[in-house]
């Protein structure tokens, strides 16, 4: 379960672009964000993706993703050229292909290092998609987990919502500001649809009503999340930045503000798992974009799960960017790291991680102030300031795991049993 969002120019204080995205995937499945640079290449080259190999094209464009530890593909990602990109799972009534095909990330991936303009990403996707078609094991431990994807997909000049189905598709620019979750959110209002769709459906069809299915989108929360998105974008039209899109991020919902996660429902954007049937999908990496008007490409990453309990950092292209993360808990990790404090504040009450929400607040707020005047200096400059960040970062981190073995638990039964669970078969070391 994801959600992703889009603000265009008006939508935003200072007529920048703004995007977000929680990667919403299993508690344990540990998230990397990584920058791979461009790369020139011969002739006759393949490309290994998480399940097929294909052509690799001769120049690939330098790419920033946030993208679980054990597949090619990504969770979300942008590019040198302002490309900006992120997509959901959708589940419906037609049938995922059984064969193994290019997963929802691996397209993304492909049209992130492939695409100069949105316009463009729209139609590596498709021709991907009709040529190598989209199918394979989705999930980390969910062997069965398979499903179709929509994508969000902006740029400079504007935004496109593509969704798919199977090897069809439907696409429709957009205007103002739009957001996606685990649901159709296309009926019969997209601009250009594939030819096998419009074969097997004459005139204009109603996407949402011809394809959605019911059991996955309504237990998901999709068209509660969806519509919570939307209201809050428009709450703020006009003044949005990239500190109100991690609000948005971090939204519980009307009124939660304090509210314990293992209190909460299925339907937050800032999504907490509980248990093994319903609220099984869990925010393990948080996106938030600006493409400003003088085309900087700005971009803040948390890098580790539930961006209400984590730090957006600033990271710039031409910078080292390599967090990698494993299938356990290893101290130099970013993402494992971050789950001692994550989970231990998950055994405290609501008391405590609202103080944890202030001082978070209060030392993310040193980002907002001071990004403006990194963000037109140099490269030399960035990297500095990047990486300062990220060290400041774990030593608040670390200071909190040292606070947190002064304060008392207090364990919520059912919650504090299923992620001890996850804990003791990764390793954390919970205080």
């Amino acid at each position: 379960m994801c959600d992703t969002l889009v603000a265009l120019q008006n939508y935003s204080s200072d007529g920048s672009i703004l995007f977000g995205k929680n990667s919403d995937r299993e508690p344990d499945e540990a998230q990397e964000i990584l920058r791979f640079p461009a790369v020139d290449y011969p002739p006759n080259q393949t490309v290994h993706t998480t399940y097929l190999s294909i052509p690799q094209v001769r120049h690939t464009f330098e790419v920033i993703l946030s993208k679980p530890f054990w597949m090619w593909g990504c969770e979300m990602g942008v590019n040198e050229n302002g490309v900006v990109m992120g997509n959901e799972a959708m589940f419906l009534k037609t049938p995922v292909e059984k064969k193994p095909g290019l997963l929802g990330m691996d397209l993304m991936r492909l049209a992130l290092e492939r695409s100069e303009t949105a316009g463009e990403a729209v139609r590596v996707i498709t021709n991907l998609l009709q040529t190598f078609g989209q199918g394979g094991v989705c999930g980390y431990r969910d062997k069965k987990l398979s499903y179709h994807n929509s994508f969000l997909i902006a740029d400079f000049d504007g935004a496109f919502v593509l969704e798919t189905f199977g090897r069809d598709w439907a696409v429709k620019k957009i205007s103002g500001a739009y957001s996606i979750s685990n649901c159709t959110t296309l009926t019969d209002d997209y601009d250009e649809a594939s030819p096998g769709l419009q074969k097997r459906q004459p005139g204009r069809v109603n996407l949402k009503k011809r394809y959605q299915g019911f059991l996955y989108t309504h237990f998901s929360g999709a068209e509660k999340r969806r519509a919570r998105s939307m209201q809050m974008m428009e709450q703020k039209k006009g003044t949005l930045t990239p500190k109100a899109i991690a609000r948005i991020l971090r939204d519980h919902g009307e009124g939660k503000i304090g509210v314990h996660p293992a209190d909460l429902s299925n339907s937050t954007l800032c999504m907490h798992a509980a248990d093994p049937l319903v609220r099984r999908s869990q925010t393990v990496g948080s996106m938030i974009v600006q493409l400003t008007p003088d085309r900087h490409v700005n971009i803040f990453m948390t890098g580790t799960s539930a961006p209400c309990l984590s730090v957006f950092k600033p990271v710039f292209f031409g910078c080292p960017l390599d967090y990698r993360a494993g299938e356990s808990y290893s101290p130099d990790s970013l993402w494992w790291f971050h789950e001692t404090l994550h989970r231990s504040l998950l055994n405290r009450d609501s008391k405590t991680i609202f103080e944890f929400w202030t001082e978070r607040t209060q030392f993310e707020d040193v980002l907002w102030k001071e990004f403006p005047k990194i963000e037109t200096s140099s490269i030399f400059d960035q990297c500095l300031f990047s990486k300062d960040f990220f060290q400041s970062s774990r030593s608040f981190e670390s200071k909190w795991i040292e606070t947190l073995k002064t304060v008392p638990s207090r364990r919520h039964f059912f919650y504090s049993s299923y992620w001890g669970r996850f804990s003791r078969r990764n390793g954390v070391p919970v205080v």
